[in-house]
């Protein structure tokens, strides 16, 4: 009786298709994008990115101890140059940021977009090198989306 109970809670890990819906709109956005980051405007931008200081990594004293605070760097805009296996890393970096779509759904909603969401997090820590992996954590720790996280890291290692 417990062996039928545990088999029936066995969830297991999420089957994703092998092509997701939005595979060849991010390929075309991609190519649009790039014309744009080669624009007057943006490489202005850029220029004066690349000339203002950032703010270095610092501790802060708290009642509940040191807090490590990340360096504050602004990030540069610039369509990253990717091949297959970086586009891999982009679409589950998008697919992590999509995940969290269920969490609306009342009772299991945050179950399933947790699950989801791990489990894209892994596809992208096996896509990447190690030096990659720890730019995109230290980029995901700032940035609001995770593909952000991912450009951002595709553009510094690139």
């Amino acid at each position: 009786m417990a062996g039928a109970f545990n088999r029936a809670l066995d969830i297991g890990t999420p089957i994703f298709p092998s092509k997701l819906p939005f595979e060849s709109e991010l390929r075309s956005l991609l190519n649009r994008a790039s014309h744009v980051s080669n624009s007057v405007p943006i490489r202005m931008l850029n220029q004066f990115i690349s000339s203002t200081p950032y703010l270095a990594e610092k501790q802060v004293g708290t009642p509940l101890g040191l807090v490590k605070l990340p360096p504050l760097d602004l990030p540069v805009v610039k369509v990253p140059e990717m091949d297959d296996r970086q586009m891999e890393a982009m679409k589950a970096a998008i697919g992590k940021d999509l995940s969290y779509i269920p969490a609306l759904i009342p009772v299991v909603g945050d179950t399933l977009a947790n699950i989801t969401s791990d489990t894209f997090e892994a596809k992208i820590s096996e896509i990447l090198t190690s030096d990659e992996w720890g730019e995109f954590k230290r980029w995901d720790k700032k940035s609001p989306l995770s593909s952000i996280a991912m450009a951002q890291t595709l553009v510094r290692r690139g």
